[in-house]
């Protein structure tokens, strides 16, 4: 860290011994962006090679299925259990009415309106 020296004590009442970090100028970041591309374009880095063999069932090792009869069974005894206790959903709120979302709407005097304004600028745009 760089000691900061446009802060100084007797002018400031708040003051900071060190200062993080100088920004520059735009141009200057932007020439320095301009200078690491041109640095990477003729100096590119070595592509990542993977030097490890491929493994068809890692996934397979990675991952346990139960057998298709014991996935079987597992299902239908959670159907019974379903059948036999429901799951209960219990709602402490009342209904309440509310509009419906769909109905038809009465939009003769907005679109009336509408026309009304257009038809307005266009007189008033022809009219010198």
């Amino acid at each position: 860290m760089k000691p900061n020296e446009a802060n100084k004590p007797a002018e400031s009442a708040l003051f900071s011994g060190t200062c993080i970090t100088d920004s520059g100028t735009w141009f200057n970041s932007l020439v320095r962006q301009i200078r690491e591309l041109r640095e990477e374009r003729n100096h590119p880095q070595a592509p990542v090679q993977i030097t490890a063999e491929r493994d068809m069932s890692a996934l397979a090792k990675l991952i346990e299925e139960p057998s298709a009869y014991a996935s079987l069974v597992r299902q239908i005894k959670d159907l019974i259990e379903d059948t036999r206790h429901p799951h209960k959903t219990e709602t402490t709120a009342t209904p309440v009415e509310v509009e419906e979302i769909w109905s038809q709407q009465n939009l003769g005097v907005p679109r009336m309106l509408s026309l009304g304004v257009h038809v307005l600028v266009v007189v008033l745009a022809l009219i010198p």
